[in-house]
């Protein structure tokens, strides 16, 4: 079904020079992401990299606030309980655990819903993102010879991406909340303890993000393999056709016919590495953040450990553990783009 349109296409660029441009729609898309693209706009390796240490440094500013007053809370407690005597000892040195729990619960909680309304955004904005970049990009895919390709990029990938943010903030996200909820449970309430439900429940959220992405990326994987394969096919017969069809000039036809399709092939790389970039300019700022809560968290839980707050090191320890779910979150996320994206690019086209 392809063939005829081949042939066609290639005459009509002999007639007219084509405008090799990324599409108005496309550029301005790029221009509205210019702001997010500031992270990853240097090609020099070390500009790079010194962009990165000052995201990470500037992020790390207000976690390290936190683990400084954590760990004063925690030494303080801990010069109290030394000192504690009499008979009261037991009731006292409950009393220490409980508001220290309290006090390092309201200096840690606010900042990871704060960044797990951050990394919500981010998620939607990256939605709206893709919705304009994907049918862009596609039209390139189309414009550079592979209708195949654009088909599954457009249909597919669009509808697979935008279903998961949906899925994520609509549903995941509140049940991260109730997550963080209850980790923090064996903290507050010591009769209770569900570090070891929490930690089972972690550990399956992570394999099934790992399992989905894994999935979502063989199934786009073999499409896009059979789109590039049925793309090859039809512009080989294309070309074949007007080689032998067109008197005199179908040699030099399928010659331009080949230029104009490199020509686009360097337009449609350029287009998708700035979707790349702009992607993980949005979630990269993010996933250092969780890192570096994670860092701190994994210190603060030590601390506590240290200076016999059990209770604190467990509230410390439920924390880390949403953490990790934020990070495997960005992870899945930016591999169903970032993969999917990429499989386009490698693609003889």
């Amino acid at each position: 079904m392809l063939f005829p349109a081949l042939p066609a296409h290639a005459a009509a660029t002999t007639d007219t020079a084509p405008s090799l441009e990324v599409p108005e729609t496309l550029t301005e898309l790029i221009e509205d992401q210019k702001d997010s693209l500031t992270l990853l706009e240097d090609k020099d390796a070390g500009s790079f990299l010194s962009r990165v240490v000052d995201v990470f440094l500037q992020g790390a500013a207000k976690p390290t606030a936190i683990l400084g007053k954590t760990l004063a809370v925690l030494v303080l407690a801990s010069l109290v309980r030394a000192f504690a005597g009499g008979g009261g000892e037991l009731q006292l040195t409950t009393q220490i655990d409980a508001m220290v729990t309290v006090v390092t619960f309201f200096l840690v909680c606010e900042p990871l819903l704060l960044l797990l309304s951050r990394l919500e955004d981010a998620i939607w904005q990256c939605r709206n993102f893709l919705m304009t970049f994907v049918p862009a990009f596609s039209a390139l895919l189309i414009g550079s010879g592979q209708p195949a390709g654009g088909a599954v990029f457009g249909g597919f990938f669009l509808t697979g991406s935008v279903l998961a943010a949906e899925l994520i903030c609509t549903i995941l996200l509140p049940l991260v909340r109730i997550f963080l909820a209850l980790n923090i449970t064996s903290g507050v309430a010591g009769e209770i303890d569900l570090s070891g439900f929490c930690g089972m429940v972690l550990r399956i959220a992570k394999k099934l993000l790992a399992g989905c992405a894994a999935l979502f990326s063989l199934i786009m994987g073999l499409q896009t393999f059979s789109a590039a394969a049925a793309d090859n096919l039809a512009r080989k017969a294309g070309k074949m056709l007007i080689g032998s069809s067109v008197p005199i000039v179908g040699h030099a036809v399928s010659d331009a016919m080949t230029s104009v399709y490199a020509s686009l092939g360097i337009i449609k790389s350029t287009a998708g590495i700035a979707g790349l970039c702009a992607v993980g300019a949005l979630f990269l700022p993010i996933l250092m953040e969780c890192i570096t809560y994670y860092l701190l968290l994994q210190c603060a839980c030590a601390a506590a450990k240290l200076t016999g707050n059990g209770r604190c090191a467990a509230t410390f320890a439920g924390f880390s553990g949403c953490v990790e779910l934020y990070s495997a979150i960005i992870i899945f996320f930016a591999v169903l783009i970032i993969v999917s994206t990429a499989m386009m690019l490698g693609i003889s086209g």
